[in-house]
């Protein structure tokens, strides 16, 4: 009988009820909580909750007057101001799309990603409306450009003018005096999209409605999955239009009720003021970004005594590194959150007890899973390692231009692509991506396990291990390792040693190792092997390296 992991906390919860408007659901408890905080750590400026209500009824206001309405579509290319979350918010309520994208890209690789999408508006930073303007030139169907700030001049477009911010607020609050508009539910509307972060191959656009967030959002924010109150002040150092800190951060902490602050960019020396100006009882960041946080020479310079909870999601951590977090910190409680673009929360540590520093958690409310055999496909039981599977409503609508296609089985099973396994109480561990394991001759190996090695040696301050291709053995364990200033001198010998004196025969640097000053990582702190290997190639290959 196929073994079916349930969340502990969906037998006396009941069915989600996730037909809602995401916007309006928010919006709620925006209103419930109005005197909470929303924090641009960066700048230190902050507003009330009830404050970025008023803005959210203002821009659902606004867009109805501007002619954008139900099932239109809006391209977000902002990094992280705290105009975009009322922005986002006032759409989600008039059943507008929002297309959020990285807004770094040239002019002319944003316009092939949105070629495909007939976009109403562009909203942009005030600093970019030149580019948006470009963007409206060789796009027909866009009729109006956002900037979420005030630019420095309002530059005639191609039909009329750049809305600025206040421009927006003055349009929506006069719209809203004559009749707010009405928050409804539509089936199957589409609410929000973002590309992948591309470790299985190409990026693909995700398309999330309305009842896949609200699903999602609701069971992260079950108070066992690290509850918070109004006392709390959460903190998260990823870009705000991204899922991890869009969904499972901020919009978890309004639900709960808590402050949340952002960061314009995730600088260590920002980050640890931020951390002890806002008094952040709760941060949620990348293990990058923790691990720097710890090394950091002056951070006991700061008074982080606050912090009670901390998160980490996007990567795999180390044992070593989670446990330095919690211990160093002093924390209440250390968490591994773990989630997909395509299923924004799967799983997540408990706030009560032990913090289980392996393991990504417990399924959250409304999922079930599996873990079934790569191969042959059947079910598997306790701790044995499979591709693991899932089924809820939190699970994407489909990818942008494929949306008639089914992303699940006959069965309802969606395949995450990640290897895992669950233990006898049902708490999830996983092993990794299955297209990242490293094929060495008959011997499947995760990088994680060498990384985990390699972190233990002293002179490790950040590595990273990808499959060299090899004509005979098939790939070859390398790593990119940046040393700890001390430790410069060291050669590629000394970490050889190191691993051949660690691991087992079959997970040896075979492929040798890259000294580096930095590892590349995407803008969200996120390693991305494939991008990772194509780089170490190009290195070697213009270094005659073979």
């Amino acid at each position: 009988m196929a073994t079916v992991l349930k969340s502990p906390f969906s037998k006396n919860q009941g069915a989600l009820d996730v037909h809602r408007n995401f916007g309006g659901y928010l919006l709620d408890h925006l209103r419930r909580h109005h005197n909470s905080r929303w924090i641009n750590a960066t700048t230190h400026e902050e507003q009330t909750y009830g404050e970025v209500a008023d803005q959210v009824a203002a821009v659902h206001a606004a867009l109805h007057r501007l002619g954008i309405g139900a099932g239109d579509l809006i391209c977000i290319l902002v990094a992280s101001r705290a105009e975009l979350l009322p922005m986002l918010l006032g759409a989600a309520c008039a059943n507008v799309g929002c297309a959020y994208e990285d807004p770094g890209y040239s002019v002319d690789v944003l316009v092939e990603w949105m070629k495909s999408f007939e976009f109403a508006a562009i909203c942009c930073q005030p600093d970019r409306t030149d580019e948006a303007l470009e963007l409206r030139a060789k796009l027909p169907t866009v009729k109006h450009i956002i900037a979420l700030g005030e630019p420095a001049s309002r530059t005639p477009g191609i039909r009329g003018t750049i809305v600025s911010w206040s421009q927006l607020m003055k349009i929506g609050r006069e719209a809203h005096c004559s009749g707010p508009p009405s928050v409804e539910y539509q089936n199957n509307r589409i609410c929000y999209t973002n590309s992948t972060s591309g470790t299985t191959g190409k990026p693909k656009i995700v398309v999330h409605n309305h009842d896949s967030l609200v699903a999602s959002v609701s069971a992260n924010s079950h108070p066992q999955h690290m509850g918070l109150t109004t006392d709390d002040v959460m903190l998260c150092t990823s870009s705000l239009g991204h899922v991890y800190a869009l969904f499972d951060c901020v919009s978890k902490a309004i639900v709960q009720g808590a402050s949340t602050a952002f960061l314009e960019s995730s600088n260590i020396e920002v980050l640890l003021e931020a951390l002890q100006k806002h008094k952040v009882t709760a941060l949620s960041t990348v293990p990058y970004v923790a691990q720097c946080l710890l090394d950091h020479p002056q951070r006991s310079s700061y008074n982080l005594g606050h912090l009670r909870y901390v998160t980490t999601a996007t990567n795999y951590i180390s044992e070593s590194v989670a446990k330095r977090l919690f211990q160093e910190l002093r924390l209440k409680s250390y968490i591994q959150l773990y989630g997909q673009t395509e299923i924004v929360f799967i799983a997540g540590g408990l706030r009560d007890g032990p913090p289980r520093f392996t393991s990504i958690g417990r399924l959250g409310m409304g999922l079930e899973a599996m873990v079934v055999d790569t191969e042959t496909r059947e079910p598997l039981g306790p701790r044995q390692q499979g591709e693991l599977v899932l089924r809820g409503p939190g699970l994407m609508r489909g990818y942008w231009g494929r949306l008639i296609e089914s992303v699940t089985d006959a069965g309802g099973w969606y395949r995450t692509g990640d290897e895992c396994y669950f233990d006898e109480e049902g708490w999830l561990y996983l092993v990794q991506r299955m297209s990242e394991f490293i094929f060495y001759r008959s011997t499947k190996i995760p990088p994680a396990y060498i990384e985990a090695a390699l972190v233990q040696c002293p002179a490790v301050k950040d590595c990273a291990v990808v499959g060299l291709p090899h004509p005979e053995d098939g790939q070859l364990p390398h790593a990119v390792i940046v040393p700890k200033p001390e430790s410069r001198h060291l050669g590629p010998e000394h970490y050889l040693q190191f691993v051949e004196a660690s691991v087992p025969k079959e997970l040896r640097l075979q492929g040798g190792v890259t000294l580096v000053d930095e590892i590349p990582r995407n803008k969200l702190g996120k390693l991305v092997r494939r991008d990772l290997l194509e780089w170490v190639l190009e290195r070697r290959a213009n270094s005659n390296l073979k």
